[in-house]
């Protein structure tokens, strides 16, 4: 066996070591606030500023590794985390813990039963599409016309705001109102209170901007100028 050989099989041996370590340590900091009972946490920057967050996404975008390595492989948990929490909205907590649990057992059946991490990796694909047609079989339509839907969207905003019971309620009318193809944009008030406002439409906060509109170069900025423009607006795509 070369010694380039060697090299190689120590650099994945650390490497998968490294993983293991951070998977566990990210699990185990994001395990304290995990559920509607979890515990709050009191973060610190770099430059001693401090935040207090339950959300588990928020504390997993503050964790950082001085190791190159190990900075790596958390920079990729969270661009995982972050897909996740913008397509699903919640879940980023029991993900990771539930991935870092998960990768500990195959470790050790992968051992065990001396199989190549390729069949493993090819078995967990088969199994997440099976998984998903479950979820999609058990999954349960909210009609949000009747008390019992209202009631169901209330218990899910209660878990996903850790207990908040007015802001779940908030949340609860608010849909009822808007519909579930309804968009909320939240910002911060100026009050103690919060609170909502229906609008129709679409409302932008500023210009839409693309350059490839300009018709004028100059040597500092790109312009665009039109004789009669027409705008076309659709309530359709």
């Amino acid at each position: 066996m070369s010694d380039t050989t060697l090299k190689d099989g120590f650099n994945a041996f650390l490497t998968e070591e490294k993983i293991t370590e951070v998977m566990e340590e990210v699990s185990d900091a994001l395990s304290q606030t995990l559920g509607p009972y979890g515990s709050t946490t009191i973060i610190q920057s770099a430059n001693l500023q401090h935040k207090i967050s339950k959300d588990g996404y928020t504390v997993l975008t503050h964790l950082f590794y001085k190791d190159d390595l190990k900075r790596s492989i958390i920079e990729y948990i969270k661009k995982m985390s972050f897909n996740l929490v913008n397509k699903v909205g919640d879940g980023s907590t029991s993900s990771v813990i539930t991935a870092a649990e998960l990768m500990k057992v195959l470790r050790s059946f992968i051992k065990e039963q001396e199989l190549p991490p390729s069949e493993v990796v090819n078995a967990l694909e088969e199994m997440s599409h099976i998984l998903q047609e479950d979820i999609k079989a058990s999954s349960v339509k909210i009609d949000l016309e009747t008390e019992k839907g209202r009631k169901d969207l209330y218990n899910i905003n209660f878990i996903s705001t850790n207990g908040d019971k007015k802001i779940s309620e908030l949340i609860t009318e608010i849909y009822t109102k808007i519909g579930k193809m309804g968009a909320i944009q939240l910002e911060s008030g100026k009050g103690d209170e919060s609170s909502y406002v229906i609008k129709k439409g679409i409302e932008l906060g500023r210009g839409m901007i693309d350059p490839s509109f300009a018709n004028k170069r100059s040597d500092t900025k790109l312009t665009a100028e039109y004789n009669n423009a027409r705008v076309i607006m659709t309530d359709g795509y």
